[in-house]
């Protein structure tokens, strides 16, 4: 009987983990969406950028990074869809999230406004 790589402990780990990522700025905006209906846009606007600035920075760069082992005998060639999907995420996404240097700014802004005197 043939065994699949689906079948190996260490890419169960890696999809567990990318399923993880995957799942987790799913259910922060999801809880944003919430608050938003709730409190207002207003007092969820700290939340919003935190989110944003970690998604667009971390998800799709790990779990494309991870995909990769899975077919380490073709490597990052043409003959593959990792060679563009690397690329891809190795290009900043302003246009998708919005610049990362607003996101952090609004955030830094809502967050220290409690300490001003």
């Amino acid at each position: 009987m043939v065994k699949q790589l689906a079948d190996k402990q260490p890419f169960q780990k890696l999809d567990c983990q990318s399923r993880a990522e995957i799942n987790a700025p799913e259910l922060l905006m999801q809880g944003c969406g919430k608050k938003i209906d709730t409190q207002g846009l207003t007092k969820t606007r700290k939340e919003i950028s935190a989110n944003k600035n970690s998604i667009a920075a971390n998800v799709l760069q790990n779990v494309v990074d991870r995909a990769i082992p899975g077919a380490w005998s073709l490597g990052l060639t043409d003959d593959t869809h990792f060679c563009l999907s690397k690329l891809q995420t190795r290009t900043p996404l302003p246009e998708l999230y919005g610049a990362d240097e607003v996101h952090q700014k609004q955030f830094g802004q809502t967050d220290l406004k409690e300490y001003r005197t």
